[in-house]
């Protein structure tokens, strides 16, 4: 039974990352994730951004009373919480790229997948923090046939930088988080990945 509610906690944490990171991100790109895919359909965009920020409530709730905090309580804790959501985000987002097989813009499928999904696949939203903003210029840089080796290791230089910057930015929000955590209450976002 433990087993079981901590495999439902661990589900509805993934969501609440997954569902947070893109309602935000749906709202800075003015949802034109799915535009140049298919025509406008109305209110479609909107609607579809109500429910998710619903459901993300929803999994805030059920966060809320898994880690056993009081509505009075949780007001204080949920921003902490939410910042390192939102920290962790880019971070997480560069090994979901690796080998071209996550969201970050990787080859274009071939032969049969290509024809079943009609070409490239849609693209993610952009990633509009510092580290994603470095992490797209290297990437471009590296596409790029005619790069030079000084501007290769320009924008190497780049992403290790914002990435150390966000690393400590995200240590900083995790110890911050931490100290309004009981011992129990730690232990579970650890075995989350919320903290180290």
């Amino acid at each position: 039974m433990r087993r079981r509610m901590s495999r439902t906690a661990l589900v509805t944490l993934t969501a609440v990352i997954v569902l947070s990171g893109w309602g935000v991100l749906m709202a800075q790109d003015g949802g034109q994730g799915d535009r140049g895919q298919r025509p406008e359909r109305g209110g479609n965009d909107q609607e579809r951004q109500q429910r998710m920020e619903q459901f993300r409530q929803r999994m805030n709730e059920r966060i809320r009373e898994e880690l056993k905090f009081s509505q009075e309580d949780w007001q204080a804790v949920q921003p902490l919480f939410d910042k390192v959501v939102t920290l962790q985000r880019p971070l997480r987002a560069g090994a979901a790229g690796f080998g071209g097989m996550g969201m970050m813009g990787g080859p274009a499928p071939r032969g049969e997948a290509a024809g079943r999904g009609g070409g490239r696949r849609p693209e993610a939203p952009a990633d509009e923090s510092e580290l994603g903003k470095a992490r797209q210029k290297l990437q471009e840089t590296v596409a790029s046939e005619g790069a030079t080796s000084e501007q290769l290791q320009a924008a190497m230089k780049g992403y290790r930088d914002a990435r150390t910057k966000a690393q400590k930015e995200l240590e900083q929000a995790q110890k911050d988080l931490r100290e309004v955590l009981n011992a129990r209450q730690e232990a579970q976002l650890v075995l989350w990945g919320m903290l180290d």
